[in-house]
């Protein structure tokens, strides 16, 4: 399927992307946003899981009850590992050239010829300063093959780490978005009904917890840094990657709990018609 907007004064969006002529494809998971308003998410039928068949008429029991089969909930997945963090390349550090190191065996040299009148110390002595420029040079030459074997390696762990944290990114999208069902999603269950109706006990940290909407959310995975001074680019893809597009807003609706909301009156009343009625709808159908 492909959604092509037609020339709309506010656009339309396909996760978070304004999208143009002749329009772009819809996948599973994605969402559509008209106009900035009114958000659609697009569900595969499978995704909305499995339906526990009832027959009122024969399976009723006294007091209009019916038999329901909840299968249980599954735990909460284990925190994955940190993520190491690339540090900034250290440099190769430079032999230094040292002209007292060279001219010195000359000059003792010289002394010892002054002394001796032989001049065959003055061949001997020589050799040293041609010895040391050939370990002044051999020791700059491996100093430049360590140093571009080195960023080969700090290039590699950018790139994989580039990719851990993208694949973090949209994994914690799915998590977000798969664990708190928006209104639609509950109906469905209430009214299937779905084996994951009233999955959610008081015990459960989500219980009567609801989504009032989606939005972009600020996020850093969990990161496993050291006392070293961490690469530039990971900080460029920490910063490239510190937002969850479109995930929901989760606010409680148990007792005592409050929600704030901030904005001009009719978008603020707006507002509030939406998150009493998502909340209604989730605490009058129970997952």
């Amino acid at each position: 399927m492909r959604v092509t907007d037609l020339g709309s004064a506010n656009g339309t969006d396909v996760g978070g992307e304004r999208i143009a002529e002749p329009g772009v494809r819809v996948r599973p998971e994605d969402l559509v946003s008209l106009g900035g308003e009114l958000l659609l998410r697009v569900l595969p039928p499978d995704r909305l899981g499995a339906v526990q068949r009832v027959n009122a008429l024969r399976e009723v029991g006294p007091g209009g009850t019916l038999p329901f089969n909840r299968a249980p909930r599954g735990g909460r997945p284990a925190d994955p590992p940190r993520i190491a963090v690339p540090a900034a390349p250290r440099r190769a550090d430079k032999a230094p050239f040292s002209v007292s190191s060279m001219l010195g065996p000359l000059v003792m040299a010289a002394g010892i010829v002054a002394l001796t009148h032989d001049f065959r110390y003055a061949a001997i002595a020589a050799l040293t300063p041609l010895m040391f420029l050939g370990n002044f040079f051999e020791d700059r030459l491996r100093g430049r093959f360590t140093l571009r074997r080195g960023m080969r390696a700090h290039a590699a762990r950018v790139a994989e780490f580039e990719r851990e944290v993208a694949a973090r990114n949209a994994a914690e999208v799915r998590t977000r978005r798969a664990a708190h069902p928006d209104p639609a999603e509950v109906v469905h269950r209430a009214t299937a009904p779905g084996v994951a109706l009233w999955e959610r006990r008081p015990g459960a940290p989500d219980f009567l917890r609801t989504v009032v909407g989606h939005a972009d959310l600020s996020w850093t995975p969990p990161l496993d840094n050291d006392s070293a001074e961490p690469a530039p680019e990971a900080a460029a893809t920490l910063g490239a990657r510190s937002v969850l597009p479109q995930v929901p807003v989760i606010v409680g609706i148990a007792a005592g709990e409050a929600v704030g909301l901030e904005g001009t009156g009719a978008r603020v009343w707006s507002w509030r018609g939406r998150c009493c009625a998502r909340s209604w709808s989730a605490a009058a159908r129970p997952m």
